[in-house]
């Protein structure tokens, strides 16, 4: 059990990250209400209304105990991204910093995150024909091509991380520049007086894991493959479309799986991105408090 601490005095915002199924709600909610705070939502696929039980929103009973913000807000239509969400974060921070309130920032998106504590780089608008390009591109040919074009980014990213691979091979491709030479030139978005601290769920990985499959057959039994009935036929791009179990719950609608594939796929899925998860707020947020 974990023990739910009185936040310092001087702390304004309280980030909480941590892998899918890491427990980051729950403890972002009982923090909120011993401390008189808000909570944030810093989780990239929780902001679509369509898609509540597989990204694991906060339910209405649990939002109505403390505010919540920057919950099922967007159309998955939407283009949106981190800038957008940096925006409407400070917003927030803005409004409540000098209310008493503490600001808790939640959710397992860590380059929202990051971002908003060290900075965004200033990137030249990319022209559509570009980003078009790359959306069209598989990993392995986007891989392919960074390897050439950009060494530092071919190092730095997995292979099976789309959205990050295809960036940078549309920035380097417009601008001649590897994405990551942008990012020395960035500042906090917080503002100046802001003082802030993060906690860092990770539970043991065994533990963590069996979370994730119990979750996942849990989000069956409320209805998720009724939710990905109705988006499956949207934008395979679209951002809300790379929700673990979307693809999967998608191939069993339409008779190329059976149910049970289909579940075992998007644990599986499941399983990977949390490692993943581990993995980057292990190297990008050290002063974190551990919480295992």
């Amino acid at each position: 059990m974990v023990i739910v601490p009185l936040i310092p005095k001087d702390i304004d915002v309280v980030f909480i990250v941590g892998p899918t199924a890491s427990g980051k709600s729950d403890f972002a909610l009982l923090l909120a209400e011993k401390n008189n705070g808000i909570i944030i939502n810093s989780d990239a696929l929780q902001i679509y209304k369509q898609l509540s039980l597989l990204t694991a929103r906060p339910q209405l009973h649990e939002m109505q105990r403390v505010p919540h913000y920057l919950f099922g807000h967007i159309d998955i239509n939407h283009e949106y991204n981190v800038a957008h969400w940096c925006k409407e974060a400070q917003e927030i921070i803005q409004k409540y910093q000098s209310s008493g309130k503490k600001i808790i920032i939640v959710g397992g998106t860590g380059l929202y995150t990051h971002s908003l504590i060290h900075g965004i780089a200033t990137i030249p608008e990319i022209p559509i024909f570009i980003r078009k390009i790359a959306r069209s591109m598989t990993n392995k040919e986007l891989y392919d091509e960074l390897s050439l074009r950009d060494p530092i980014a071919y190092q730095k990213l997995h292979l099976n991380d789309t959205q990050r691979l295809s960036r940078a091979y549309e920035v380097v491709y417009a601008t001649g520049k590897s994405i990551y030479e942008f990012h020395h030139t960035t500042q906090s978005l917080l503002p100046p007086t802001t003082k802030h601290m993060g906690f860092f769920l990770n539970p043991q990985r065994e533990e963590l894991y069996h979370r994730i499959d119990q979750r996942f057959l849990k989000m069956i039994e409320h209805g998720a493959i009724q939710e990905v009935k109705k988006i499956k036929d949207y934008d395979k791009n679209l951002q809300a479309m790379k929700a673990v179990g979307v693809s999967e719950l998608s191939l069993y609608l339409d008779g190329n799986i059976s149910l049970e594939e289909a579940i075992s796929q998007a644990q599986q899925s499941s399983r990977n991105y949390a490692k993943r998860q581990v993995t980057w707020f292990k190297n990008r947020f050290k002063d974190f408090t551990i919480i295992e």
